[in-house]
């Protein structure tokens, strides 16, 4: 039999080991491809926030590698929103290699109206000035060269704008419908939302409405038609107040309406503080924080509950415990979530979660998600059995002592180290 399956197997390599040999070499092109030999810095980007074929053509003078083992600098960067609702990039410079033990970090942000090609622009400029010390070690170095543009009025550039005419505020407003028709079927949705922001460095207030509503129309084996209806809307307004490099406390109130959770409306106040372990100023990289919330809600129910009420306010309490951490190696989320109504002390829930992508070795990932809940605090289900239409449309919440969802999986590549090369044609035409 091993004979046989040599005799299966031998053909197929001598054929694959042919066509690599008779493969055309990819030429190199001048100026658009570095040359892929160790005087050439390489190095290994990391969670890019835009297209990496953009970077590969704006930086030419670098070899890019798929693995970080291969890099001579990883380039990691974390996002988070600002409080103008635009984007602040953190970007790491990690030394491997023969840069071993250096370490440069550089800041940058975008504005809310800043087009794709604006943040892509400004986040290749700075990702060229982060490399230069490194190419300062390679022959790309004499062909650099460093150019300035002034401020249109010749003055130094402020952080800080001397006067804002809308004192920190940002405001959003988003309107959008959906419609799919099919021969026996027809579903159409609508959503609108509206924000308004201030951050400073000692405050953030937000406020928050939005509306949904949603139309299906079906027609069945035997001709008759089914339709259904599901809407709802939500607003929230929130005050958070910092208190040093550890602790935040703040309030919020919040206004809830939906169908299928069978609530006319649900009327929310609750404080809240927080305290973390890391000074908030590294959460980009690391975070474990602890947040304790006190609340009161009214409820008013469309339909009469299991436990025969038509409208009631209970108390609960709730505690998260959260960490977050984004490594060269990955990146890593895990929390533990409980809250208990304080007149029913035996009605709670908890929920564990955590998902993370690691780099295991080279070449090879291991990515993760699963999430967890003990229910056990559906006071809000309507009196009766659910029909056939809720269950299969999903028109309200069913009863469940559970819920439960994971995805795993790995990921091996192998083959050239390098990355370098952009070519567009025939792949993007959909």
């Amino acid at each position: 039999m091993q004979s046989t399956l040599a005799r299966s197997v031998a053909p197929l390599a001598l054929a694959f080991a042919a066509i690599a040999a008779l493969s055309p070499r990819p030429a190199r092109a001048q100026g658009t491809t570095a040359a892929t030999d160790s005087a050439t810095l390489r190095i290994f980007v990391d969670h890019c926030p835009c297209r990496l074929d953009y970077v590969r053509t704006e930086i030419p003078f670098v070899n890019y590698v798929r693995d970080r083992t291969e890099a001579d600098v990883q380039v990691l960067f974390t996002t988070e929103p600002t409080g103008s609702g635009g984007r602040s990039y953190t970007v790491q410079f990690i030394g491997l290699g023969r840069f071993a033990d250096r370490v440069d970090t550089m800041r940058l942000s975008t504005p809310l109206d800043a087009t794709e090609d604006q943040r892509r622009a400004t986040i290749v400029r700075y990702l060229k000035l982060g490399l230069v010390p490194y190419l300062n070690e390679t022959r790309a170095v004499s062909q650099l060269d460093v150019t300035y543009t002034p401020p249109q009025d010749g003055q130094p550039e402020s952080a800080t704008p001397a006067t804002d005419p809308w004192n920190f505020w940002v405001f959003r407003t988003i309107v959008n419908g959906a419609g799919q028709s099919e021969q026996s079927s027809r579903i159409v949705s609508g959503t609108g939302s509206f924000t308004a922001d201030r951050t400073t460095d000692a405050w953030h207030v937000r406020f928050f409405a939005r509306g949904a509503y949603t139309e299906r129309h079906f027609v069945l084996s035997d001709t008759s038609q089914l339709t259904s209806y599901t809407n709802g809307y939500d607003g929230s307004a929130f005050v958070v107040k910092s208190d040093g490099p550890h602790f935040s406390v703040g309030g919020s109130a919040s206004l809830h309406s939906s169908t299928v959770d069978n609530q006319r409306s649900a009327l929310r106040v609750a404080p809240a503080a927080q305290w973390s372990l890391f000074p908030y100023a590294e959460f980009q990289q690391r975070q474990l924080t602890v947040t304790y919330t006190l609340g009161a809600t009214a409820f008013d129910y469309y339909q009469t509950t299991l436990y025969g009420k038509s409208h009631e306010t209970l108390l609960d309490h709730s505690l998260l415990v959260s960490y977050d951490l984004t490594q060269p190696w990955g990146n890593f989320n895990l929390s533990l979530a409980g809250s208990q109504y304080l007149q029913h002390p035996d009605k709670y829930a908890v929920t564990a979660s955590g998902n993370g992508n690691f780099r295991l070795f080279r070449g090879f990932s291991l990515f993760m998600a699963m999430d967890a809940s003990r229910v056990n605090n559906q006071l809000y289900l309507p009196l009766g059995a659910a029909s056939e239409q809720d269950v299969l449309l999903q028109l309200r919440q069913l009863a469940t002592s559970y819920r439960m969802s994971g995805r795993l999986g790995l990921s091996y590549t192998f083959g050239s180290i390098f990355n370098n090369i952009v070519n567009p044609r025939l792949g993007r035409t959909g």
